[in-house]
């Protein structure tokens, strides 16, 4: 339980650092390619395979804040894959100054209620090591920057996780 305070402390903390002041612009392709780094030992452990196509990019967002909610989500679609699964990331400029960066994995995926509940604290899905907060967390991260997530699943077949952000300052 201790654990589990400590880390919603930790990242409440940093969804209070989430200020205007903050904001600088980040290159997607350097920022997922750093991420992937990070986590490849999980996926190299999990034997999940990684790839990332994204257009050159920026976006306005915080960085730290935009580190966390891109390395738990990734870690999530490892975490929940099959094994020989794939994590497929990719970036592109949409309509109206936006950036969407998507998270597709071949894993278990989610049920429709599962899926409906998913963005609620302490909801756990599995035996898997986790509490409950990285989705919630993170979602709150991406509404703090300006941003949106958006969801989908199929029980069976994956998850994909889509994060929209904006590229210039005019986030608000």
């Amino acid at each position: 339980m201790k654990e589990v305070i400590d880390y919603t402390l930790k990242n409440s903390t940093l969804i209070d650092t989430i200020d205007d002041k903050n904001f600088v612009f980040i290159n997607t392709t350097n920022l997922l390619n750093d991420i992937k780094m990070l986590v490849e030992p999980l996926a190299c452990k999990q034997d999940v395979d990684i790839t990332i196509d994204s257009e050159d990019c920026n976006i306005y967002a915080e960085p730290r804040g935009i580190r966390q909610v891109l390395i738990n989500i990734i870690e999530n679609a490892i975490k929940y894959n099959i094994q020989h699964g794939k994590v497929i990331i990719n970036c592109r400029k949409t309509k109206f100054d936006q950036v969407q960066i998507t998270v597709k994995d071949t894993g278990v995926g989610m049920s429709e209620s599962d899926l409906k509940r998913c963005l609620e604290p302490y909801q756990r899905f599995s035996n898997k090591d986790g509490s409950g907060l990285g989705l919630p967390i993170a979602e709150s991260l991406i509404r703090a920057m300006g941003g949106h997530l958006d969801i989908s699943s199929t029980l069976g077949i994956g998850t994909i996780m889509k994060i929209t952000l904006s590229q210039s300052e005019n986030h608000s």
